[in-house]
């Protein structure tokens, strides 16, 4: 796992030595204090960290903060943690938080406790901001490199869903997943989508994939007189920061002949 912290190795130990110190010595007196400790553990992915996290993570004014650096972390121990919490936890913000948390640990544990998320309750209730805080979970787990067929098969499912929102998280999911079914399925889709936020998402997932019939599809929608500024400015975007030079050329042309600012 990569960190935002490009420090040397004595230089960071001293460091989490420093946050972990701060934890210690400030408690509760300084919470402003131990929240930047907190967040600091966090990015430095500091593993000892961990057990002195759990002592914060039941206190109210330091447990977001607490959940999040767990999940940056990302270790078994701060999934186990983290996975507990989710189970016991009733409130939907503090749910949500651990959710987001446990998506950017992204392994085969935290995709399948996100799976059963996406399943009726008991009572044959789902609670609309749970579902898509998991959804968006397994996006960044699939963002993270990590792939399987369940994964893929449950971002297609919400495909057709009646919800725009979740249709743009489940083609942002399965932009990660190239190979041509993929790629047919999300082109097909283009023809017919009629929201356009969910169409603009659809042309940035097609452009990542280099799907073959990028090009052609894009032009058309250029050329229609029809298209939204905003669809035509992100088509042309996309055009002009892909990586295969032939679209590149298209993409500097199709800025100069169709942009609505030349």
């Amino acid at each position: 796992r990569s960190t935002l912290f490009p420090y040397t190795t004595l230089f960071r130990s001293i460091l989490v030595s420093i946050m972990i110190n701060t934890i210690i010595k400030e408690g509760t007196q300084k919470p402003a204090k131990v929240k930047v400790a907190i967040k600091t553990l966090g990015k430095l992915q500091a593993a000892s960290a961990v057990s002195y996290l759990i002592g914060l993570i039941n206190k109210p004014d330091l447990r977001i903060d607490s959940i999040r650096a767990l999940g940056e972390i990302g270790n078994d121990e701060a999934l186990k943690i983290l996975l507990s919490e989710l189970n016991t936890e009733n409130d939907r913000d503090t749910r949500i938080a651990i959710i987001n948390a446990i998506g950017r640990i992204g392994n085969k544990a935290s995709v399948n406790r996100l799976f059963s998320l996406l399943k009726p309750d008991k009572n044959g209730k789902i609670d609309p901001d749970i579902l898509k805080a998991s959804l968006e979970a397994l996006v960044n787990t699939a963002d993270k490199g990590y792939q399987d067929r369940n994964l893929q098969e449950t971002f297609k499912n919400y495909l057709t869903s009646a919800d725009p929102q979740l249709r743009i998280l489940a083609i942002k999911g399965l932009s990660n997943f190239n190979n041509p079914a993929t790629s047919g399925k999300l082109f097909s889709l283009l023809k017919k989508e009629n929201s356009e936020n969910v169409r603009i998402t659809l042309i940035n997932a097609l452009n990542k994939l280099n799907f073959s019939g990028t090009i052609p599809a894009f032009i058309g929608i250029l050329r229609n007189n029809s298209t939204p500024d905003k669809e035509r400015r992100a088509v042309i975007n996309a055009l002009g920061n892909n990586k295969r030079s032939e679209e590149r050329r298209v993409g500097k042309e199709c800025r100069s002949r169709w942009s609505p600012y030349h």
